[in-house]
């Protein structure tokens, strides 16, 4: 932090109080955020019969192609992980499970371990 930077913040400390501290945006809505009339337009069109099973990747290809709705598969799929039946989320349960491995020895390690082994008789 240099020296210009720490009276920046003073000289806002002294005109706006505690509260210049604190970030600017703090308690906006997001720029990002989708309108409530477009929400609720794609979860009007989207839990039509036709859509019923279709996958967020599927649905999300569809409402761009059908009604120029373009949104993300990822938005899909939180706008509607609440809403059971309307569209599949087959791998959201499902971790990937990891292959066993098998613990493999060096062959000249395993070639020393049996000569000490055979020799002990």
């Amino acid at each position: 932090m240099t020296e210009q930077h720490v009276r920046r913040m003073l000289v806002k400390l002294k005109e706006a109080g505690d509260g210049s501290v604190i970030n600017g945006p703090r308690g906006r809505p997001s720029n990002r955020k989708l309108s409530p009339d477009l929400r609720e337009k794609a979860v009007r069109i989207l839990s039509q019969e036709v859509y019923r099973g279709f996958g967020p990747t599927l649905a999300s290809e569809h409402l761009l192609k059908d009604d120029g709705q373009a949104l993300s598969h990822d938005t899909i799929r939180r706008m509607f992980e609440n809403e059971p039946g309307v569209l599949i989320f087959e791998n959201a349960e499902r971790s990937p499970s990891r292959r066993r491995r098998t613990s493999r020895i060096p062959e000249s390690v395993a070639e020393r371990v049996y000569c000490r082994l055979s020799t002990r008789h």
